[in-house]
């Protein structure tokens, strides 16, 4: 830390450490034993904190390097700090850096100058769902409008049918097929891919000559949807399944690969994958899309949402956005997040 006079930056300032040991929350107690100080003193100061790591910094490239911005309380017991040639020890007892509650990123700021310039901006709620409590919704300061996402009020189902007479209920775009070879994709890994990375259908993971005409299982997550789709039609794949992984995300959203596709639930995926495993020659069809209306608009359960904490607010969500893309229809109880694959999705 240095110190700043009332007439500026000095020439030579004086730099001080304090160590973020004796960091308190804003609210907890400040401790000390009047044994060890009797004049205890306290300074408001704007903490910068730094985001990462660098050294001889050009001026220019500075704030790039910092994080954000909260409050300090820079807590000293004087006569310590007198008694000693350096301010270590009078700045650094346990409980004697209050800090927070909040800190504002730089990119708040950089949107406040940009509010301040007359410029509209919209952030995004963020993409957390229920995971992080109570509150999840990012962006909360009052210069932006901040945006949540919302589903669309027309869902989109189809179905894929096994040659052993099984239907299962998807959604997604593509079909009608007749029946095609089918094959699990972590059954045919790429040249210097693995079982596990091949399930997942990201690029490069895919055997062509093992797809090649065939309709592709691939487990979500890890990769976008529709890198996943680009893969299996790259690799010669006639279709694309899409299932949900266990205990992962559970939406089922109907991507437009280049090739036909059905998005399945981690239950109907688990039984497909017996299917395909426990037969010599298995097959599958993937239905006509069927449009449907639903319930919107709703919070789509990967979206972020209030109420937001940051200065004890009150606000229950955020500004719901339309989705351009449809969900099937669901509960409207807030669900898991979605995986990369969600985010990507058209």
């Amino acid at each position: 830390m240095t110190k700043i006079s009332d007439t500026g930056i000095p020439e030579c300032p004086i730099y001080f450490t304090k160590i973020a040991s004796p960091a308190i929350t804003d609210g907890a107690d400040i401790r000390f034993s009047p044994q060890a100080t009797t004049q205890v003193d306290y300074e408001v100061e704007l903490a910068v904190v730094i985001g990462q790591a660098g050294i001889n910094i050009r001026p220019e490239e500075a704030e790039e390097y910092i994080f954000g911005y909260t409050v300090a309380n820079d807590v000293s017991a004087r006569d310590l700090q007198g008694a000693h040639k350096q301010w270590f020890k009078g700045k650094s007892l346990d409980t004697f850096c209050p800090m927070g509650p909040w800190v504002v990123t730089a990119d708040e700021l950089a949107f406040l100058a940009a509010a301040e310039a007359g410029i509209f901006v919209s952030t995004s709620a963020g993409n957390s769902g229920d995971t992080v409590g109570v509150s999840s919704v990012a962006h909360n300061s009052p210069w932006t409008m901040t945006v949540a996402a919302s589903t669309h009020n027309r869902g989109v189902e189809n179905s894929l049918t096994t040659g052993d007479g099984t239907t299962y209920d998807g959604v997604g775009y593509g079909g009608p097929t007749g029946q095609l070879p089918m094959v699990l994709a972590k059954d045919i890994p790429a040249e210097g891919a693995t079982a596990a990375e091949a399930d997942l259908c990201g690029p490069g993971t895919v055997d062509d000559a093992g797809a090649k005409g065939k309709m592709v299982v691939c487990t979500r997550g890890e990769h976008p949807f529709v890198d996943k789709g680009a893969e299996v039609a790259a690799s010669g794949g006639a279709a694309i399944v899409v299932a949900n992984a266990e205990g992962g995300a559970d939406t089922l959203l109907p991507i437009m690969y280049s090739i036909p596709g059905v998005h399945l639930t981690a239950e109907d995926g688990a039984k497909l994958e017996a299917y395909v495993s426990g037969e010599t020659a298995p097959t599958g069809a993937i239905g006509a899309t069927e449009y449907t209306k639903v319930d919107a608009p709703s919070m789509a359960s990967f979206s972020s949402y209030g109420p937001a904490m940051a200065g004890g607010g009150d606000f229950e969500g955020a500004m719901m956005l339309l989705h351009t893309r449809p969900e099937k229809a669901r509960p409207k109880t807030p669900g898991k997040p979605g995986d990369d694959g969600e985010k990507a999705a058209p």
